[in-house]
């Protein structure tokens, strides 16, 4: 009897449709990886693509489509709430951004802006002749990078909260002996100067 190799963490194989137990159809003949494969994988941005030429527009979402981005277009219905990671477009911000207004969390995830062939206040600029691995890789780079910037200020938020309730009694709500000497100082401190 002999035995069927076993691939190893982090290499790729193909496994049958008929023997996928989750198959959905879908996803059965995508490659599977191994658990160190699986953990490297992005997880998924939602990209919102805004162009003044529609076939513009289905042309960059043709080029994004891929398992690692959601892409909608400015014709499409956006989830509820709609948590855009980016925006690419070709300057038609403008117009577009009162139809899709910001979510109630806007200010902790404000989305990255990609601009194609214009200039404007963006995080990215790009040519108009930008190829498909070009687009897709500032388009990753960007979402790791709003991302980061949504960890840095839950972070931050979370630091001033923590702070504030070091310095306040948890009982009755007023400013504790700490937060007494804390202010004590600075006033002896702004006296003696």
């Amino acid at each position: 009897m002999s035995k069927k190799p076993r691939p190893l963490v982090g290499q790729t194989h193909t496994v049958p449709p008929e023997a996928d137990s989750s198959n959905t159809g879908e996803c059965c003949n995508r490659p599977r990886r191994g658990i160190i494969g699986f953990m490297n994988e992005p997880p998924t941005a939602v990209i919102l693509v805004l162009a003044d030429a529609q076939s513009t527009a289905a042309r960059w979402c043709r080029m994004l489509q891929g398992p690692e981005f959601r892409v909608f277009s400015a014709a499409d219905v956006l989830p509820d709430p709609p948590e855009i990671d980016l925006i690419v477009s070709d300057g038609s911000i403008g117009e577009s951004a009162a139809e899709h207004p910001p979510s109630p969390t806007a200010e902790a995830h404000q989305p990255g802006i990609l601009l194609i062939g214009s200039d404007g206040p963006a995080d990215v600029h790009l040519a108009e002749d930008v190829t498909r691995r070009e687009l897709r890789l500032a388009c990753r780079l960007l979402a790791e990078l709003v991302r980061l910037r949504g960890k840095i200020h839950r972070s931050e938020r979370s630091r001033r909260r923590l702070s504030a309730e070091a310095l306040t009694d948890p009982l009755t709500g007023l400013p504790n002996r700490r937060a007494w000497d804390q202010t004590m100082r600075g006033r002896l401190d702004a006296l003696a100067d």
